[in-house]
């Protein structure tokens, strides 16, 4: 099985430099992807105890042993921030990559239902309280596909992840 390296890094740092417990707040869970890495950054973010075994299924305590033995850099605490803030930028990234990878699927899917003509016309008569239903639709994800660009290449605003 492979493995998310980039979660199970956050989680490692979060592990080894406790004075990060407030930094791990911020973190939603979503960002993480696998089952098991959400599961104990939950079990971090409920404990206040550096412990998580308490907080863990015991099916899970391979998972917390290994990420307490991964091997990292000997970071001050200042180095250790910066580590886990740019690993967190880098999964939101890889959040807002997904998200636009899915919705220009589903624009090109429903551009493709819907024929050219109807593409046209959305893009013509955006403003136009007249137009069809399937053309505001497609109005509606041309736009949520270029905010997703933008926000994908930093230049647009990002939603709270």
């Amino acid at each position: 099985m492979r493995r998310d390296q980039s979660e199970e890094y956050i989680l490692a740092l979060l592990l080894r430099y406790p004075d990060l417990r407030d930094d791990a707040v911020e973190i939603p869970e979503s960002l993480l992807w696998e089952s098991e890495n959400r599961q104990v950054l939950a079990a971090y973010q409920r404990n206040e105890e550096p412990d998580l075994a308490t907080g863990l299924p015991t099916e899970l305590q391979p998972h917390l042993d290994r990420l307490k033995s991964r091997r990292l850099p000997p970071f001050d605490l200042r180095q250790a921030r910066e580590a886990l803030l740019d690993s967190v930028d880098k999964l939101q990234h890889r959040q807002i990559a997904a998200e636009k990878r899915a919705v220009s699927a589903l624009l090109a899917e429903r551009e493709e239902e819907l024929g050219s003509s109807l593409v046209a016309q959305a893009v013509a008569q955006p403003g136009q309280e007249d137009i069809s239903e399937g053309a505001r639709e497609l109005v509606e994800l041309q736009l949520r596909d270029m905010e997703t660009g933008l926000r994908l290449h930093g230049k647009g605003k990002s939603p709270a992840v």
